[in-house]
């Protein structure tokens, strides 16, 4: 009987042998392999977002790139002369692009030469039509205090906006209007608000034009580096 039991608890013991030398080190292995399989997952995530973003930064280039230099290569053959509180069309179209929402995430994420041109020239673009807007208002309220006079606010709208003498003539064929309108507009320039919308909207023109002829660089340089680097197809 004695010798059964001492068998049993031999067996026992033989089954589930308390080896506690390699327990410690299973415990390490485990953990650093545990470790080393989150790294590896968390490089894979990351790799796999930045990808993403770099698809995301690329198809944006790309809807704001090339439609822009469209707009800002195309010729003006007839500039407006009149609703000065308003950008002229190229100016509204290339606004309307660079109004896109991702734009300044663009630029965040990776500022270039050209994220930042294009950030520069639609924040002049939103200054010019601020101070176009103010100026228009300051027209405004000269006619209003001084009473409605025939087609000075046309006129003056035309002069602020640099009409040339043709110009002049077209929108007001009479001569001996064009001289009294222009006699008129002195009042209208030398007025304390206008004078000062005047100036500031020049400043804001002269800007924003600056601005554009860089973001017009930039674009090109954008358009030749990726024609260069594209894969070429075999003949």
């Amino acid at each position: 009987m004695n010798n059964s039991a001492n068998l049993n608890l031999e067996a026992s013991s033989s089954a589930f042998p308390p080896n506690w030398s390699t327990m410690i080190p299973d415990l390490i292995v485990a953990l650093v392999t545990g470790v080393a399989v989150g790294v590896a997952i968390l490089i894979v995530e990351r790799m796999s977002a930045s990808k993403a973003e770099e698809r995301k930064l690329e198809q944006l280039g790309t809807r704001l790139v090339h439609p822009l230099l469209l707009v800002l290569q195309r010729p003006v053959y007839f500039p407006r002369y009149d609703r000065i509180g308003d950008l002229q069309k190229k100016q509204r179209e290339a606004l309307k692009i660079l109004e896109d929402p991702d734009l300044d995430d663009w630029h965040e994420t990776s500022p270039t030469p050209l994220t930042k041109a294009l950030v520069k020239y639609r924040n002049a673009l939103r200054d010019q039509r601020h101070d176009r807007e103010d100026l228009a208002q300051s027209i405004r309220d000269w006619e209003r205090i001084h009473g409605k006079e025939p087609n000075i606010v046309d006129y003056s709208e035309a002069c602020l906006l640099d009409a040339h003498e043709q110009a002049l003539r077209d929108l007001f064929p009479d001569k001996a209007e064009r001289q009294r309108l222009a006699i008129e507009f002195q009042k209208v320039r030398e007025h304390g608000h206008v004078k000062l919308h005047a100036r500031a909207f020049r400043g804001a023109l002269a800007r924003s034009e600056r601005a554009q002829r860089d973001a017009h660089n930039e674009l090109v340089a954008r358009i030749k580096e990726t024609a260069s680097t594209a894969p070429r197809r075999g003949r």
